[in-house]
């Protein structure tokens, strides 16, 4: 059965690790991105997790940025429930699966490595099954 509240976005998901003196240049070329991307200042860089067809396309103006391959982004809807991300990331920990969770305004997303992503989806439709039945 198909969970209108979770779904998975197609295509590989990276981690990218790009220099901070090329802020603004990368801020220039996140703006032409089209599928979801998030980003965090981190001592001396920038992190960028986005679609790897995504990075494709900008990575050449990008030398000496650092990439991790083999992630999967997971979108989650839970409704108004403003305690739904802590209660996710717990459960997730407690079952070994190594995920990040990725708050935004209307939907949580988990990016969770390619391998474990059959799990994660079994701990979020749970988690959902859990809120659901309150």
């Amino acid at each position: 059965m198909r969970d209108e509240r979770i779904w998975i976005h197609g295509g590989e998901f990276l981690r990218v690790r790009v220099p901070a003196y090329l802020e603004r240049s990368l801020q220039l070329a996140l703006a032409g991105v089209h599928a979801p991307f998030f980003e965090h200042r981190d001592a001396g860089a920038l992190e960028v997790v986005l679609q790897g067809s995504e990075w494709e396309r900008i990575a050449p103006r990008f030398a000496g940025s650092t990439v991790t391959a083999g992630f999967r982004l997971v979108s989650v809807h839970p409704g108004p429930d403003s305690a739904f991300p802590a209660r996710l990331r717990r459960a997730l920990n407690e079952d070994g699966v190594e995920a990040a969770l990725l708050p935004s305004f209307h939907h949580d997303h988990v990016l969770v490595r390619d391998d474990q992503l059959p799990r994660c989806l079994e701990v979020v439709r749970q988690l959902l099954s859990d809120s659901t039945a309150r």
